[in-house]
């Protein structure tokens, strides 16, 4: 967490605060001594005061609900602009937004297809937040991980086979890659971006991509037991490299190597899952 005379007292209002990333959020500004509202995107904005970070949004399958995608990532916000207390307004946005890019450089120009709905809603609500907003930034995320035993997205999937069945099966290549960054380290910057930031978008990433090969030979290294099965028409998908020049120079952003936190994330997943009297499948 940042500086705890920079928080201690401050105000903030989170929207989004029932999500993963923005509950913790919550949680962590609260321990650090700052008053904070914890709010949905559907609230009345009355009473928002101090420094707002829009953590609302469609995680998963947005781009099969159109309508509730641009209300969470565009159309809120409006109505949230005019509060006449906020000091700062931050939007999580996501690095995805790079994919059809030649560079992943904060100022490149993005290149969106039409029916990218997550992307063409996240980079509307970065315009809007940018052109409207009251001390506006905007943060692009990368893949976020942390402890989320029961969630479906890639890795806690990987961890969660390998904590249930000894056994992952993966649908993509061995070589498919992509960037992560960890929760906690995305908690102690954003306040300090929200506070302190001298450019109006940020990146906040690890800067190198990670394989699901080394994913998997982490998890073997510390569990021999653990199999691996690979579809045998398994797509390679490939992040581009995320740039986090920007964040490294202002902020000294360094954070740890996912490899690193494998055997914390698949020590949790197993007392998770034990906790809940699940045991591990034979096979």
């Amino acid at each position: 967490m940042a500086d705890p005379l920079w928080l201690h007292g401050q105000r903030w209002t989170v929207v989004g605060a029932r999500g993963w990333i923005g509950a913790a959020l919550v949680a962590s500004l609260q321990r650090a001594g700052a008053s904070v509202s914890a709010r949905s995107h559907g609230d009345a904005p009355a009473g928002v005061a101090g420094h707002v970070v829009w953590c609302s949004g469609v995680a998963h399958g947005a781009d099969g609900a159109p309508r509730p995608s641009f209300r969470a990532h565009v159309i809120a916000i409006e109505g949230w602009l005019d509060a006449p207390e906020i000091a700062s307004f931050t939007y999580l946005s996501s690095t995805r937004l790079y994919d059809l890019c030649d560079s992943t450089n904060e100022d490149t120009d993005l290149i969106l297809r039409h029916d990218a709905i997550y992307a063409m809603t996240k980079a509307a609500g970065e315009a809007l937040v940018i052109a409207a907003a009251p001390g506006g930034r905007v943060v692009r995320l990368s893949n976020v991980y942390g402890s989320r035993p029961e969630s479906p997205l890639f890795l806690n999937d990987v961890l969660r086979q390998a904590a249930l069945g000894r056994r992952v099966r993966l649908h993509t290549s061995l070589d498919s890659a992509k960037d992560y960054v960890g929760l906690d380290e995305t908690l102690e910057v954003l306040p300090r971006i929200a506070l302190a930031g001298r450019e109006r978008i940020y990146n906040l990433a690890a800067g190198r991509n990670t394989t699901n090969g080394e994913i998997v030979a982490a998890l073997q290294h510390n569990d021999p037991t653990i199999e691996l099965v690979v579809d045998a028409d398994a797509p390679r998908r490939i992040s581009p490299p995320v740039a986090v020049t920007r964040i490294q120079n202002e902020f000294g952003f360094a954070p740890r190597p996912l490899i690193d936190a494998i055997p914390d994330l698949y020590r949790d997943a197993c007392a998770y899952f034990e906790r809940a009297g699940r045991v591990p499948d034979s096979h």
